[in-house]
């Protein structure tokens, strides 16, 4: 709707703009796939597979809009830049906005005590007497606390 009056009502610039979308929206469900495969599997193969799929399959979306011609070119760029767009509004500048009207209480942050899984990096890792190592880190979560 913002680019109507600056392109004018024209079906390739909308067909661009659907395919643009269609294609980023695939590729997020491609992304978070080889995600949850790579971390079950604990190998990265999985995640770069994606990438390079993910970025197939971008170009040939591209290539075929392109093709088509320049102004559905066009619509597929901003297309491929929907999804995200939308992400940042909602989880960035939608609650940022919330907490300065008073909307919405500021996050507080606890020590998460429930988990137990620890990285053990050897920046993280300190040494005391008798050689005991201890880690010097806690992990936190965002919480909303009632009052």
């Amino acid at each position: 709707m913002v680019s109507l009056p600056i392109v004018g009502a024209s079906i390739l610039f909308s067909y661009g703009l659907a395919l643009g979308a269609a294609v980023a929206i695939i590729n997020l469900h491609v992304l978070s796939s080889t995600i949850t495969i790579a971390t079950e599997s604990g190998r990265k193969g999985a995640a770069i597979l994606g990438y390079i799929v993910r970025i197939a399959i971008y170009a040939a979306a591209f290539w075929l809009t392109v093709r088509t011609s320049l102004l559905s070119g066009a619509g597929a760029a901003i297309g491929f830049l929907l999804p995200r767009a939308v992400m940042y509004i909602m989880y960035g500048a939608l609650p940022a906005v919330r907490r300065r009207m008073g909307k919405e209480p500021p996050a507080v942050y606890v020590a998460d005590r429930a988990s137990k899984v620890f990285i053990k990096e050897p920046w993280f890792v300190r040494y005391g007497s008798g050689g005991r190592a201890y880690l010097t880190h806690r992990r936190y979560k965002k919480v909303k606390l009632e009052k």
